[in-house]
């Protein structure tokens, strides 16, 4: 409980925050992916012009005519979640998903019978009652790397994974790994990095997701910098998001916001 004394309300007043307003000091990446969604999503001129960078830079051909946008995709949880009813969980939707975790195993190199043999595939083991099979992502990791299959912790990863951005356009997918702050993040000690796990992602959707399986996949990089180009040969900036925002007409929300994006980490005094 605050007092009311005059001490505690002089040191009150000493210790504020500074007097910024939030987008001055918001460090947040998804805050300038869903942005960027917007702006791409309500302006004509910027969708060309991003797509006409991105098409030139990143071995990919978006039309700004038809371009769909998702933020954090989990798409392997989603295409997982529709094969059938999991609470109710009927016939159907065991065989469903049984043959999806066939295919998978099959495509990492491992025999199908494993799926019998090991408790980490059922919610409740190999013979409890009510037991489900379950999503990749519910794996238990620890099982996994005690196993002869230790691969199996990549598709744990890649079903739990989430692109910051994916653009669907004219038979193309884009999967953008977008960084402000952070690095790259890792999986495990022997590096296994987010770039992996995002081109995994790409390989089981096209292999196993009908809707995906004639589309051009690209995974890319929007960082700060260019990144070395033998880990991410396709990248942008966001300075390059910037200088494509600022020549388009978008409410004065999104373009003070980049504004202070370029201003804090592309001035000459805060340049990276």
């Amino acid at each position: 409980m605050i007092g009311n004394n005059s001490s505690q309300i002089v040191d009150q007043e000493e210790s504020k925050f500074t007097e910024q307003r939030f987008f001055e000091v918001n460090r947040e990446e998804r805050h300038y992916c869903a942005l960027l969604a917007h702006a791409l999503l309500s302006s004509k001129p910027t969708r060309t012009s991003f797509t006409e960078m991105i098409n030139s830079r990143c071995n990919i051909n978006l039309s700004s005519d038809s371009l769909e946008i998702y933020l954090e995709a989990a798409v392997l949880r989603d295409y997982w979640n529709a094969l059938g009813n999991s609470k109710k969980y009927p016939l159907e939707t065991n065989q469903r998903r049984r043959q999806v975790l066939k295919g998978i195993i099959k495509h990492m190199g491992y025999s199908i019978d494993i799926i019998d043999n090991n408790p980490f595939f059922w919610t409740k083991g190999i013979n409890g009652d009510g037991s489900k099979l379950w999503s990749p992502g519910h794996w238990d990791e620890k099982a996994i790397k005690a196993s002869s299959f230790p691969k199996l912790k990549e598709i744990k990863w890649a079903f739990n994974a989430k692109p910051d951005i994916m653009m669907i356009s004219n038979g193309h997918v884009l999967l953008i790994e977008a960084k402000l702050e952070s690095p790259e993040g890792k999986y495990d000690k022997f590096g296994t990095g987010q770039k992996q796990i995002q081109e995994l992602i790409a390989d089981l959707m096209k292999q196993f997701i009908p809707t995906f399986q004639n589309t051009t996949i690209q995974n890319i990089l929007l960082a700060l910098k260019s990144p070395n180009e033998d880990e991410w040969p396709y990248h942008i900036t966001w300075e390059d998001v910037i200088d494509i925002l600022k020549t388009t007409h978008l409410d004065a929300f999104t373009q003070e916001c980049f504004k202070q994006l370029k201003t804090q980490y592309y001035s000459n005094a805060n340049n990276h």
